[in-house]
């Protein structure tokens, strides 16, 4: 995904995330959403 928008890039760039069952993306989103909550709780809202 980083790589998709390049510098200078003038067309539109569209990813999509594709997902299966018990994959390693799948449990990197799940920690992702495990970090957000832990952020969300310990830093100030603005």
């Amino acid at each position: 995904m980083d790589r998709a928008h390049r510098i200078s890039q003038d067309k539109p760039v569209f990813v999509y995330k594709l997902l299966t069952g018990s994959t390693v993306e799948e449990k990197m989103l799940a920690l992702q959403e495990k970090k957000k909550v832990l952020a969300e709780g310990v830093l100030p809202p603005g």
